[in-house]
């Protein structure tokens, strides 16, 4: 299976500006680098967080991880608060870029549904996704698209279909991964790593020891009408 990026985002503080961090994810090292923090001490301040760093994990990685993580910094004050992940591989590969197509039939609900796109852009969902991929999905649904005979009610659902009949994942697109996090020891001794809101704190000269829950969810654009046959 192909590797999936994750950004790790938070915040820290090194009087130079910068921490060495090591990443070990199941028994791996997967970070072992630089990262640029803030040079004022934010401690006790409201975080603002950035990304740190990134590192890979094969696609198949999900559910309970063990996670350590080492900091070393310029003396004792420096620390780094770890917050959310984002991650690729999270959305299905689609011809007609996601925004557009949301665009395209975001307000056709209800009885709006019933109603076809204009000639335009059925004749560009025509000619972008192609003959071969919507005549697979429904017979006849490229020639209509090229008539403008469509309606997002009717044949929506096969559109969908057809425009994410790529295969895989977009590996360009960064989304919300979702995480919960237990079984936090600091430097040996137990470290409450849970909570809302909470981000874990790991000082110059320490290191954290946790399970990290990665819940990969699928971001896939649905249309507004389930299929046909259930209307």
């Amino acid at each position: 299976m192909a590797n999936r990026t994750f950004k790790q985002f938070g915040a820290g503080y090194d009087s130079a500006g910068a921490l060495n961090v090591v990443l070990t994810i199941g028994g791996s090292e997967v970070y072992n680098g630089a990262v640029t923090v803030n040079s004022t001490d934010v401690f006790g301040t409201g975080l603002s967080d950035s990304e740190l760093f990134s590192f890979e994990l094969d696609e198949s990685v999900t559910g309970d991880v063990a996670w350590q993580i080492s900091v070393t910094g310029t003396d004792h004050t420096s620390k780094l608060w770890l917050g959310g992940l984002q991650c690729n591989l999270v959305k299905n590969n689609m011809t007609i870029d996601y925004d557009r197509w949301s665009d395209l039939i975001a307000d056709m609900t209800g009885d709006a549904a019933n109603f076809a796109h204009t000639a335009d852009e059925q004749t560009y969902i025509a000619n972008t996704i192609g003959q071969t991929r919507l005549n697979a999905q429904k017979a006849g649904l490229y020639e209509a698209l090229l008539a403008g005979t469509t309606t997002v009610n009717a044949d929506g659902y096969y559109v969908t279909l057809a425009n994410e009949d790529m295969g895989g994942k977009d590996a360009s697109v960064y989304l919300a991964c979702a995480k919960t996090i237990s079984n936090g020891t600091r430097d040996g001794e137990a470290y409450d790593v849970t909570g809302d809101g909470h981000w874990p704190l790991i000082k110059s000269g320490s290191t954290l020891n946790m399970t990290v829950g990665l819940g990969i969810t699928d971001y896939v654009y649905n249309p507004p009408n389930t299929h046909p046959d259930d209307l």
